[in-house]
């Protein structure tokens, strides 16, 4: 399990197979200096993790504040997946997608990505319009792991910070957290 101040993710190992699935949130475009440094210093911390770690297939998904029709920060999300090989997966939905209502605005963007190494294992990707919460609207979609089995010794390199035995937990109380999450 790896936690950072905007990145959290899990890395399944089976094997010789690896997923990497990481969740992020970016920080907003403000249209200062400040802001497209700390972003690219975000895009450099999740670069980092990724060359250090080099997993057989990666999805990071997430609020990553890169509009694909405007803004300063798509041009750098797009500079940073084309240097990795990576595709973002839900360019595959309709042009006029969005991901986000501004309560100030009432205008829309589309903030929310779904990047991958495996264009192939993302399927069903679907944004939740009847289920906004608050300004965001949910990303979805499938991710084929393939054969994975669970393993108790993560591989040095990612770091352990914390553990949640799901087994301890009761159905109704998984189904609450998800519900809740």
């Amino acid at each position: 399990l790896l936690l950072l101040n905007n990145i959290i993710g899990v890395k399944l190992i089976s094997g010789n197979n690896e997923r990497l699935i990481l969740n992020v949130y970016f920080s907003c475009e403000n249209y200062s200096r400040e802001a497209l440094y700390l972003y690219r210093e975000q895009l450099a911390e999740l670069h980092n993790i990724l060359t250090d770690e080099v997993p057989v297939n990666v999805v990071i998904a997430g609020d990553f504040n890169a509009d694909p029709s405007k803004g300063r920060f798509w041009s750098e999300l797009k500079s940073f997946t084309d240097s990795l090989l990576f595709d973002v997966a839900d360019l595959s939905l309709p042009i006029d997608t969005f991901t986000y209502l501004s309560p100030a605005h009432s205008s829309t963007s589309w903030l929310d990505h779904v990047v991958t190494s495996d264009r192939e294992s993302i399927t069903n990707i679907v944004v939740g319009y009847d289920r906004c919460i608050y300004d965001h609207f949910p990303l979805t979609f499938d991710v084929d792991v393939g054969d994975l089995n669970y393993t108790k010794n993560p591989k040095k390199g990612i770091e352990s910070k914390k553990f949640i035995n799901w087994t301890k937990f009761s159905e109704g109380m998984r189904v609450a957290y998800a519900t809740r999450l």
